[in-house]
């Protein structure tokens, strides 16, 4: 598909719409909205112009102008994403999100709050804490990602397993069609099965079908309960079926159940300068909430016999705030301790069923040796979500991992889809995994999704490049 060039009469009217001090052209400029956090300068391209719009009638009348001009819109929040979605792969216009950054309302009767897309997901917990209420929808990144973020790629995170992902508290969104139309969907209601249920299809399209301008969350009361379990594990094994055992045998649902392989273990105490009394195979932090400290206690002490039973070579745990900061930084600071030292690297987002996640780690571990390379893991070990990073040898060219790397990774989602998984769980596809999406999906159903993207953009202005092969 061909887009249009920007010239000076389409900047003179993005000026008139959004104001000249809200256009960015400058080349030196554009460079923070020509990635994301993916590595590698070939997932880099540049805006022609980034505009800051401030309400959906300034989105409405960008849309309508790029709509009718056929240039590529790319809608972007903090630029945090791991798929390359947000970055304007086809040039065209960036719509940065940072001035619509407001939180709109708290409304405590119906249990909902009202963001605009900018808003950093952090910021609605640290204001709802005060309220006894807590918007349970985030991914580990909520310190710096956005809620429109989130919404893009249908985010979740550690809290899945019990709370479930961003889509779960979507009830209403306000978004804007190519055309510059304002659809209102959804509200404050509970229940709506008036027509079709547009507001799943547009969670988790990666900004391909609209552009939203606001969102309505469903919030839920903060548990007055909270408790973290650190579990040493002498093997991967171990430590997954012990995970699985949480709610089968245990019949506990955690708030969280996250898992690191001891490779992960090994980088994040390195970058942390921290140890660990126990080298262990493999790490569990598993979370528990509820509304009395005696539940959670009596959960606890059942949870430690059943790890016991099963082998487990240490438990730590903590009730207070600082504590478990503590013993849930080593989880939070894996990604940043695996960038540090291998700078180039796959940074994968499998997901499997649950029961096949200690075979799957295994099999990771065996195709990177068969690939000479290395494979850390590390992830949501309660919802079958694996963080698998490959990482390139400081010895390998960069010619010969760009070409290994393809085979690698379809081999890795093969054999992912062969047992019941996908190539995505919380990333998304964007421009990274889209000519893989074949190997999971298909095509009467690709086909399918081709149709619903022509019915919301009939000229495929809306972030092109991204999500279908």
């Amino acid at each position: 598909m061909t887009f249009q060039r920007i010239t000076a009469a389409d900047l003179e009217i993005l000026r008139s719409i959004a104001g000249a001090e809200h256009i960015i052209t400058e080349q030196e400029k554009l460079l923070p909205y020509s990635h994301d956090e993916v590595p590698g300068e070939k997932y880099r391209a540049y805006p022609e112009v980034v505009v800051k719009p401030n309400g959906a009638n300034e989105v409405a009348a960008i849309l309508t102008h790029a709509n009718r001009r056929r240039i590529a819109v790319t809608s972007r929040g903090a630029g945090t994403g791991l798929s390359g979605a947000a970055v304007p792969v086809a040039g065209g216009i960036v719509l940065s999100f940072e001035r619509m950054d407001r939180i709109l309302e708290v409304d405590r009767d119906n249990l909902t709050i009202t963001v605009e897309p900018g808003v950093l997901t952090n910021e609605i917990n640290d204001l709802l804490a005060s309220h006894g209420l807590f918007y349970p929808g985030y991914p580990m990144s909520k310190e710096s990602c956005t809620v429109g973020g989130n919404v893009a790629t249908n985010a979740g995170g550690g809290r899945a397993v019990k709370y479930g992902v961003t889509g779960r508290y979507v009830l209403g969104l306000e978004a804007v069609l190519p055309g510059g139309e304002v659809l209102e969907l959804g509200g404050k209601r509970v229940k709506d099965v008036t027509g079709y249920n547009l507001i799943p299809l547009i969670v988790g399209s990666e900004g391909t079908l609209a552009v939203v301008t606001k969102i309505i969350l469903k919030l839920l009361p903060l548990p007055p309960a909270q408790v973290d379990l650190l579990f040493l594990f002498s093997d991967i094994e171990k430590a997954t079926t012990f995970s699985s055992a949480i709610t089968s045998k245990a019949k506990i649902i955690p708030a969280a159940v996250e898992f690191m392989d001891h490779f992960a273990v090994e980088l994040a105490c390195q970058y942390l300068k921290e140890t660990l009394p126990h080298q262990a195979g493999a790490l569990l932090l598993v979370q528990l909430d509820g509304a009395t400290e005696n539940e959670l206690l009596t959960a606890c002490e059942t949870l430690g016999e059943l790890a016991e039973a099963m082998g487990v070579l240490e438990i730590y745990s903590a009730n207070d705030a600082a504590t478990r900061k503590k013993l849930w930084q080593i989880r939070e600071i894996t990604a940043e301790a695996v960038k540090a030292k291998y700078p180039v690297q796959s940074n994968e987002d499998i997901v499997v069923p649950v029961s096949q996640v200690s075979a799957f780690v295994t099999f990771l571990h065996g195709l990177a040796q068969r690939f000479n390379c290395q494979v850390v893991s590390y992830g949501h070990a309660a919802d079958g979500n694996i963080h698998a990073r490959f990482l390139k040898r400081t010895d390998q060219s960069q010619d010969e991992w760009e070409k290994q790397l393809p085979l690698l990774l379809k081999e890795a989602y093969r054999h992912a889809a062969s047992v019941g998984g996908t190539i995505s769980g919380e990333h998304g596809i964007g421009a990274k995994k889209r000519m893989y999406l074949t190997e999971v999906m298909g095509s009467a159903e690709i086909e399918l999704m081709r149709r619903i993207k022509k019915a919301f953009d009939p000229h495929g202005i809306l972030n092109p490049g991204k999500v279908l092969p």
